[in-house]
């Protein structure tokens, strides 16, 4: 076979191994202009992101996020969902369909820009809301005002059976913070003295056992839940 196509090639004329060879590199510099525009327009476009995380200072709450994750500012950002609830277990107004977010769309979301609301708490009615799944279905434009279309699916099961084990320590320091801003009050205000308290290092690991212990309770109270 190599042996044939060597003779042919043989018989070819100077000029059309010429030609054959400007048209092997013009489709190839075709391919590399085509691969080029995808990148730019990639580089170029929004990337939306729809989902829930738990929030840092309450292990059972979780909140929504909707985040641009491209390199390009998002337009337009409509949402709509296949499902409604209370978002605080009460029968009011303050649902998910009435998110401004849902009613009045976002007008504007930069690289890394996101909006977060909070979402859901699952201690309560714990069975139910672990099987929830939602779907939210996005539409946004980029600069070029071309349209994206995608749906999320939010999937609760996914948090089933687990649990933040602590605070993060910066939640820690601003409670602090706030006791001693109450402490020093009631000191000027003259309604009771300040009390100094001092912790060794082994009550405070103590503490943090008994904290971690707490956790595990509430872990298991959660199981022989699902068991009833």
């Amino acid at each position: 076979m190599t042996g044939e196509i060597t003779q042919i090639v043989n018989r070819l004329s100077p000029e059309w191994v010429t030609a054959i060879a400007t048209a092997i590199y013009m489709f190839f510099t075709w391919r590399l202009i085509i691969e080029s525009r995808k990148g730019r327009k990639l580089q170029e476009s929004p990337q939306l992101d729809v989902f829930v995380e738990r929030a840092k200072e309450w292990w059972s709450n979780l909140n929504l996020i909707i985040k641009n994750n491209g390199l390009w500012s998002a337009y337009n950002i409509k949402l709509q969902t296949d499902k409604d609830f209370n978002l605080f277990d009460r029968n009011d107004q303050y649902t998910l369909k009435n998110l401004g977010f849902f009613k009045n769309w976002i007008a504007f979301l930069p690289p890394s820009g996101s909006r977060e609301n909070f979402f859901i708490n699952i201690t309560n009615d714990y069975e139910e809301k672990i099987k929830r799944k939602i779907n939210i279905n996005t539409s946004y434009n980029d600069k070029y005002w071309h349209t994206t279309k995608n749906i999320f699916v939010i999937d609760l099961s996914e948090f089933e059976d687990t649990m933040l084990p602590q605070e993060l320590p910066i939640y820690k320091i601003s409670k602090n913070i706030e006791k001693i801003q109450k402490d020093f009050h009631s000191v000027i205000s003259g309604f009771r003295q300040l009390k100094v308290l001092t912790q060794s290092k082994e009550e405070k690991q103590q503490e943090k056992l008994k904290e971690m212990e707490e956790s595990k309770n509430i872990l298991e109270a959660m199981k022989n839940l699902k068991k009833i």
